[in-house]
């Protein structure tokens, strides 16, 4: 849906397998130019292959800021970097066109519970359980 409200450009760090930028892609408005980057190079040239007849479609392999050499965009998903995760943080006033949406990816795999990145878990996180206390009814409704 965000997509869709993108009337020129999109663009995402961390291309990966593509999955991201193909929902990016179905409901972009004819004409959107998309924009990904990945950092792996072998993934980058795969998903450059499969969407190469995608004419509106540019995928970059190099560090996520590379999203900085292609203008404003109407949507930043922010995916492989520039979360502020260790990698910098993507500065929107740089990036985003006006009234532009930004759409942050903080989700990171853990072997763990609570999950932890870089340190102790944040006061959510410190109930000591083995598993979220969460109804799937009532996470569904946030």
């Amino acid at each position: 849906m965000l997509a869709a409200g993108a009337l020129h450009s999109s663009a995402e760090t961390g291309t990966g397998c593509g999955v991201g930028l193909a929902w990016l892609v179905f409901d972009a408005a004819p004409g959107t130019r998309l924009t990904s980057v990945e950092r792996d190079p072998d993934r980058a040239r795969i998903a450059a292959e499969f969407f190469r007849g995608c004419p509106n479609v540019v995928i970059f392999h190099g560090d996520w800021q590379r999203v900085e050499e292609h203008g404003f965009h109407d949507v930043l998903v922010l995916d492989g970097g520039g979360q502020a995760k260790g990698d910098g943080a993507a500065d929107p006033v740089r990036l985003l066109a006006a009234g532009g949406t930004v759409v942050i990816d903080g989700f990171t795999p853990a072997a763990t519970w609570p999950p932890r990145l870089d340190g102790p878990p944040t006061s959510l996180d410190r109930t000591g359980s083995k598993t979220p206390n969460v109804e799937p009814q009532s996470y569904a409704s946030q």
